[in-house]
């Protein structure tokens, strides 16, 4: 039956909005599709999980390498479902042919997630980031935002004090 799905998946790969469905990730609800928010905080965790039986902190861990392929496949699933410009919306990159925009805080978590400055799809998230940080409105996606430059060595500060103006606005 395997052989099937993945014939079936290549067979629907010549189709420009192709989203190969044997991919997984985490979901916010049982019942529901695999989203990019709820598998970069799984994928957050994860990484962090591997740091700590790397260090030897559980026997039980048995150094975490049971994880390493779902950190695989949940990377692949985010790069898969990243937008045409760089980024990620909460979904899929495209839906019924239409390209789809991605969003701030979206973006900014799945690269918390990924931690992969060498990436050239982090990279050019990035610059998707960088573009649409000024126009931001939300406390939540401007603090990501500042979490996320610093880890990849982008200068935050004006972020960080454009999310000090917002809060004393709100």
């Amino acid at each position: 039956r395997t052989w099937i799905l993945r014939l079936a998946d290549w067979m629907r790969s010549f189709d420009a909005s192709y989203v190969e469905e044997n991919l997984r990730g985490w979901k916010w609800t049982r019942d529901a599709a695999n989203w990019v928010e709820p598998t970069s905080y799984a994928l957050l965790f994860l990484k962090k999980f591997l740091q700590w039986a790397a260090r030897g902190s559980s026997p039980q861990a048995g150094g975490g390498s049971a994880f390493k392929p779902v950190i695989a496949e949940a990377e692949s699933l985010l790069y898969q479902r990243m937008c045409k410009e760089g980024g990620w919306n909460y979904g899929n990159a495209k839906v019924l042919g239409e390209e789809l925009r991605p969003y701030p805080l979206t973006t900014a978590i799945a690269l918390i997630a990924l931690q992969n400055p060498s990436s050239p799809e982090c990279q050019r998230s990035l610059g998707y980031l960088q573009r649409a940080v000024p126009e931001e409105r939300s406390a939540l996606a401007l603090c990501m935002a500042v979490h996320c430059f610093g880890l990849y060595g982008i200068e935050a500060e004006p972020w960080m004090q454009a999310a000090t103006v917002l809060y004393e606005e709100t």
